[in-house]
């Protein structure tokens, strides 16, 4: 009995009694508390005194796709996430950067543009890519699924109402992606299971889904070493009748009790 009135002050402050202590001879880490009628009002409960420091680090989800807009973007995943609010997200691509300024030129035909880059571009076919700086035929600007690689310099895309000739326009210039959005961000908000937002800095407002884009989160936990005690507090009625079981905040008055036992589970 002793050992449990002890280990009970170190955790939290004693409880007043009002009726004894119950000690489970099997369980050092329960103990039970009664009240004045013999009602059961108390159940203090430790978790044993053998965990260690640890880390865990988990992959996210299949990202499906991150559409900034004004320094927020919203991440969509394939599958639910379970990411909450706080914590800690990376995102990566192999194949997700910048290529402005490395175009030759871009030949339209039938429909069909076929892009030639000055050094490898590194795109695989369903990447997307931003052409701009198109004066000839502006309808050549905008954004496109790459249908085909046929080289490591060269790239297909379906174009639509855009007249058939080669475009060497001075400002001319295409970008997939945007590096700035390769980094690791604190999530925001979670609207859904498969999507959280997240705010950005320097990234231009678009829908990025390229191919080879990442999403990971790790977390770490410090675990205690020692017990850790829960305490559960049994409310009656005027008539001995259990009405709700609630959990205590460990503060040295009784009647102080809340639904939060976070401060006093063990992790």
């Amino acid at each position: 009995m002793r050992y449990i009135t002890v280990l009970l002050v170190c955790a939290f402050a004693a409880l007043a009694q009002d009726g004894p202590v119950v000690s489970l001879a099997d369980n050092p880490t329960k103990a039970l508390f009664y009240d004045g009628s013999g009602n059961l009002e108390y159940i203090c409960t430790a978790s044993p005194a053998s965990a260690t420091s640890g880390s865990w680090t988990v992959s996210g989800s299949t990202l499906t796709s991150v559409v900034d807009s004004s320094n927020t973007s919203t991440v969509t995943t394939a599958s639910a996430h379970g990411l909450l609010i706080g914590e800690s997200v990376a995102i990566s691509g192999t194949t997700f950067s910048k290529a402005a300024a490395m175009l030759t030129n871009i030949v339209v035909a039938t429909n069909v543009g076929t892009a030639t880059t000055a050094a490898a571009h590194g795109l695989l076919a369903n990447d997307y890519v931003t052409v701009s700086g198109a004066t000839v035929d502006t309808d050549l600007n905008g954004e496109y699924q790459i249908a085909t690689v046929p080289t490591t310099k060269t790239f297909t895309f379906t174009t639509s109402s855009v007249a058939n000739g080669t475009y060497v326009d001075a400002t001319l210039q295409f970008e997939t992606g945007d590096d700035d959005l390769l980094t690791t961000y604190t999530v925001a908000t979670v609207p859904t299971t498969t999507t959280f937002t997240i705010t950005t800095a320097d990234v231009t407002d678009a829908t990025y889904n390229e191919v080879g884009m990442s999403l990971a989160t790790s977390s770490t936990v410090v675990l205690d070493t020692s017990a850790r005690w829960a305490v559960q507090k049994l409310v009656y009625d005027s008539s001995s009748v259990l009405q709700r079981v609630l959990w205590a905040d460990g503060n040295k008055a009784r009647d102080n009790v809340c639904a939060d036992r976070a401060s006093l589970m063990y992790r």
